[in-house]
Formats: C-alpha cells, structure tokens, sequence
C-alpha cells in the first residue's frame, strides 16, 4: 500500500516485526496466514511490521486491530528475536480489552483460533520463527508475566 508509513528498521537495518501475544484459558491466540501476503498458509500468532516513528505498543495495537478487530493492551516486551529470514521480532504479551468480537480482515488472516502452545509448537503449518520462542514459553521462561496478568497485578 502506498498510504503505509515506511518500515522501521533496527540499529543493524532490520525490519522490526510486532507480535502479540494473547492468552486465555491456557490456549494462545493464534492465526493462519491468507493465500495473498508473505508466507501463506503459515500459523502463526498476529502481529506486523512497526512503522518508522511509531511507537512498539502502538503497533501491536494497530496491528490486532487491522487482523482481527480486536482492542488489545500490550503489557510487556517478553522476548526480542530474529527471523530465519532476517526480521527483527518484539513479541508482546497482551490482554483483550472489552468484549471480543472478531471482524477478520481475510486478505491478511484466513482463520483464527485458540490453540495449546505444545500443539501450536508441534503444528505442521508453524511458522518457523514462532517456534524458539513457544519453545521458550513451554519451558515456563515468561511465566511471572503471565501470572501478573492473570491475578491482575
């Protein structure tokens, strides 16, 4: 789209990609890409590119908002990682606002689901660079964030 801000790009020139990261029930939300964008097919959790001059909560809002129609409140950065293919990933840990409605945007998003993280990590259509980091939520590493978000404090 030529109305979209420009990419921002890390300290090393890297795209900087935002996921969010949203739980409930012990089940994460997750989506399966549409045939139209990068990596179709792919499940994966929402998020997208930061836009040079926004700020990284602000894109993850924007971004879930844009996917899915969801109003999220990003809580915390819980890991910083690099994509096989060379994007700079901030993954956010969120909490849905209000009452959830999906209004799917379905040339980016094909469905979306509520899955376990050990299936999600065993899922044929992962996307590759969703795996060290559910690989590092199933070994409990962001836990107190979790727990803080859960008891509310």
């Amino acid at each position: 789209m030529s109305d979209q801000p420009p990419d921002a790009l890390d300290h090393q020139g890297r795209r900087i990609g935002m996921i969010a990261v949203i739980q409930r029930n012990n089940r994460l939300l997750t989506i399966r890409r549409a045939a139209s964008v990068r990596k179709p097919g792919k499940v994966c959790f929402p998020g997208g590119g930061l836009w040079r001059g926004e700020e990284e909560e602000a894109a993850v809002r924007r971004e879930v908002k844009e996917e899915l129609g969801l109003t999220v409140r990003p809580i915390a950065c819980l890991d910083r990682s690099v994509s096989p293919w060379g994007t700079s990933l901030r993954w956010y840990l969120c909490q849905l606002v209000g009452r959830p409605y999906l209004e799917l945007k379905t040339h980016e998003v094909a469905e979306v689901f509520w899955c376990h993280p050990e299936t999600l990590l065993n899922h044929p259509d992962l996307l590759e660079s969703n795996a060290p980091f559910l690989e590092r939520w199933l070994r409990g590493e962001f836990r107190e964030f979790v727990a803080s978000l859960e008891t509310g404090s």
